[in-house]
Order: C-alpha cells, then sequence, then structure tokens
C-alpha cells in the first residue's frame, strides 16, 4: 500500500496526539471518614480545626538547631540516596509515556555483490514511523502506574528529610541533657569533696567516725564516675550528630545544658482530626503505591484486548552509493493486529497477581495510617501531663535541696549522724538528675509529635 508521505505522517501524528492526550489522573484522596482509625486524635472531646502545616522555625526556635539541620539537608547521604531515587522514579515514567507516542528510527542498508558482478548492488536509506494505538488504554494505565510510582518516591524523600530532622533534633537534645547531667555530677563531687572535707576534719577531733568518711567518700566517687560517663556520653551524642549532618560540627553549634532549650522548641495544637495524618509522608507514600498497584490492574486487565501498531517506511533505494539520494524514493505503510488466544493461563496469572499485589498495598496504606495514629495519639498523650512532670520534678529538686541544708546544719552542728546527710544529698542528686530527664523527655516529645503529623508538608523540598 502507498501513501503519500505527508498523509501517512500526518495520520500517525493524529493518533498520537488523540492517544497521548489523557494525561495521569488526578491523585485521588481518602476521606477521613474512610480511614481505619478512630476520627479524633487522642480521645478528645470535639474535633478541634485541623492545624495548618507549620514552619520548621515555628516550632524549632534554637537557631543553632536550625543550623544543623540546614547543614544536614545539603550533606546527608541518606538524602541523596533518597534523591536519586525520585529521578530514576522519574526516568521510568519518561520510558512509560514514550511507549505512547510516536517513535521514528533512521535506517540503512547496503548489498554489494561481492562474488558476482550479475548481482546489482542496493543501497538505502530511509526513515520508519511506528506507533502503537492504545485503543483498551493498557499503555495509558502503565504510564499512570509509573506516575504514582514517582510520586511515591517524592513522598519518600519527604519522608527522609523528616526523619532526617527528627534524627538531627533528637540528638541535639540528648547532647544538650548529657552535657547538663555531666555538669551536675561536677556540681555533686564538689559537694562531695566539701562533705569529706568536714568529716575527715570531725573525725581528727573525735567527734566522727570512720563510718562517716566512707559514707562521704561514696558521694565524691559516685560522682566521678557518673561524671565520666556523662562526658562519654555526651561525645557519642555529638559522633551521632556529625554522622547525620555528614560534615564536623562546631562548638558554637552545640548546647551547653537542657535548660537552653526551654521555650526554644514549641508545643502544637492538642485534639484534632485524623485527616491531618493524610499529610505524612508515610501514608501520602504508601497512597501512591496503591494508585499504582491500581492502575497495574488495570493495565493487566487491558492486556486481554487486541494491539494494533501502524508502522511504515520511507526512504529511496539506489544502485549506487553518490545516486543514493537522488533514486527512488518511495513509501510503504501497514498495521499489524494482535489478539491473545492461547497463552498457557500467563494473562489470567498476570491480572491475578496484580490484584493480590493491589490488595497487599491497600492493606500496607491501613497499617501504615493506624501506625501514625498511633504515633499522634502517644505524643499528644505524653504532652497532657509532661508539663505538670517538669513542674513536680523541679518542686521536688527545691525540696530535696532544702533537706540537704536542714541536714548538713543538723549535723554539723553534732544533732544527727552522717547517714542522714548522705541519704538527702542522694536524693537531691537524683531528684535534679530527674529533672534533667524531664526536660529532655518534654523537648524530644514535641519533637516527635511535630514529625508524627507530618512536620511542615511542604513540597517545594521535593
Amino acid at each position: 500500500m502507498m501513501l503519500r508521505p505527508t498523509a501517512l505522517l500526518g495520520q500517525m501524528a493524529l493518533a498520537a496526539v488523540l492517544s497521548g492526550c489523557a494525561g495521569p489522573r488526578a491523585a485521588e484522596r481518602p476521606a477521613a471518614a474512610g480511614l481505619p482509625v478512630p476520627a479524633v486524635i487522642g480521645g478528645a472531646a470535639a474535633i478541634s480545626p485541623v492545624p495548618a502545616p507549620l514552619p520548621l522555625d515555628a516550632v524549632l526556635r534554637d537557631l543553632r538547631l536550625l543550623r544543623l539541620i540546614a547543614l544536614a539537608l545539603e550533606s546527608n547521604r541518606d538524602l541523596r540516596v533518597a534523591a536519586a531515587n525520585v529521578e530514576a522514579a522519574r526516568s521510568g515514567y519518561g520510558l512509560a509515556r514514550a511507549e505512547r507516542r510516536l517513535s521514528l528510527d533512521a535506517t540503512a542498508a547496503a548489498a554489494v555483490g561481492l562474488v558476482s558482478t550479475e548481482v546489482p548492488d542496493r543501497y538505502a536509506v530511509g526513515l520508519v514511523p511506528r506507533f502503537a494505538f492504545d485503543l483498551s488504554g493498557r499503555l495509558r494505565r502503565l504510564s499512570e502506574a509509573a506516575f504514582e510510582r514517582y510520586l511515591s518516591s517524592q513522598e519518600a524523600r519527604r519522608g527522609v528529610r523528616l526523619a532526617l530532622i527528627s534524627a538531627i533534633a533528637t540528638a541535639y537534645v540528648d547532647l544538650a541533657t548529657d552535657r547538663t547531667l555531666a555538669a551536675l555530677a561536677l556540681d555533686s563531687q564538689a559537694n562531695g569533696r566539701r562533705a569529706l572535707e568536714i568529716t575527715k576534719a570531725r573525725l581528727a577531733g573525735g567527734i566522727a567516725s570512720e563510718i562517716d568518711v566512707r559514707q562521704a567518700a561514696t558521694i565524691l566517687d559516685q560522682a566521678e564516675a557518673d561524671e565520666q560517663n556523662q562526658h562519654t556520653l555526651a561525645a557519642q551524642d555529638r559522633n551521632a550528630l556529625e554522622l547525620l549532618v555528614g560534615a564536623p560540627v562546631e562548638d558554637s553549634l552545640l548546647p551547653a545544658g537542657v535548660e537552653e532549650l526551654e521555650g526554644r522548641i514549641a508545643a502544637l495544637p492538642d485534639g484534632t482530626s485524623a485527616s491531618v495524618l493524610l499529610r505524612r509522608p508515610d501514608v501520602a507514600e504508601a497512597e501512591a503505591l496503591l494508585r499504582a498497584a491500581d492502575r497495574t490492574v488495570g493495565a493487566a486487565r487491558a492486556a486481554f484486548y487486541p494491539t494494533i501498531t501502524l508502522n511504515g517506511l520511507l526512504g529511496t533505494v539506489s544502485g549506487g552509493l553518490f545516486g543514493l539520494f537522488g533514486g527512488n524514493a518511495g513509501l510503504d505503510a501497514g498495521a499489524q493486529g494482535l489478539l491473545p488466544v492461547l497463552n498457557g493461563g500467563g494473562l489470567r496469572a498476570g491480572l491475578d497477581g496484580a490484584r493480590a499485589g493491589r490488595d497487599a498495598e491497600r492493606a500496607r496504606l491501613e497499617l501504615t495510617v493506624q501506625q501514625a495514629f498511633r504515633e499522634v495519639a502517644d505524643a499528644l498523650a505524653r504532652q497532657r501531663t509532661i508539663d505538670a512532670q517538669v513542674a513536680a520534678q523541679a518542686r521536688l529538686v527545691d525540696d530535696a535541696d532544702a533537706g540537704v541544708r536542714l541536714t548538713r546544719a543538723r549535723y554539723e552542728a553534732g544533732e544527727d549522724d552522717f547517714l542522714d546527710t548522705l541519704v538527702s544529698e542522694r536524693a537531691l542528686y537524683a531528684a535534679r538528675r530527674s529533672l534533667a530527664a524531664a526536660r529532655r523527655l518534654r523537648a524530644a516529645n514535641r519533637v516527635a509529635l511535630y514529625v508524627a503529623l507530618g512536620g511542615d508538608a511542604r513540597s517545594d523540598d521535593r
């Protein structure tokens, strides 16, 4: 069949446009009522408005911590891997889209008679257009599935970014806490040395026993051991920070103690709709993968229908190499239809496998939502009580400090033995350590709640 080149190319271009006009469908988001969790997170009596995503610097107000996070976003290797995965998924989507478009290949051939001169030489060059009509929508659905996988890779990258922020903030809080605990141990050493000197003086004066001296020494020994341990933990916290940042961290960017973090990590609203979970990157990633699996089912179902491919050849043939482009020009066109008849059940197995994959992705999405719900609910449960816990712990420190002053005065006046002083000193030391731990728990829980709610949910960082 011979057609004019302009007619054939025009028909193939029109078919390509008609087939390619249907791009990926908009991403559907499930309604809050369809989530496999209660409608309200945290057991509140009423649903408060869904809070808008907060910028990172509205929650983390420590400028040094924000600087560390900015450095990590530039240098962290996990984030680089996630970015590379996004580019790989983008390329996969481009390949899938290319299957739905008109392709044009160049061809050249030569047949030279080397044995007999009776066989004429033949040279040919041409263009080979090819286009597959996507009547069943199989290629479109495969393209949509690739697009959803690309979206899932973007959400995975956002999840890595959010996990990196969480890890850096937590390590920062841990370092601040361990430095506070090291300072408490150093202060306890000073108190222990002073008590030991007083006890030794009383022993020399005959008004104290060797037991009192040994008991006073235990305070100093315990504090010295704790100080060395806290210095080790602080060094390990710094190592963890440098690994997360991907570069050495300057001393000026490190906190001196957990007390500095008071007011620098903001609390978040309590009691909100479960629909807030939909902006978490892990939930959005699971949604995209479910949509990709659904498109794959459609492609497997479309494989049962016929496929039609239109191809052609536009070129010239000549008996001489130099006369190639002045030779006879011609155009061949043809179409091929293919209908599956018997393939040993392969198409049915492919459809069943695609449906099973879709069911697995649906279950994965539901599990991800349930885990997200629990993370938010747990963080909210801690947030409701942590302020009262810190306040009670601070009062305990004040009471223990007053008890130390009283027992120390009574011991120096000879009214009590050293055992009462020893007990009160240890109670004060334990109370101060517990207060530091409670402050650490409050700061870390606010970070955890921010991450559990999906962070700032910004798309520009994808």
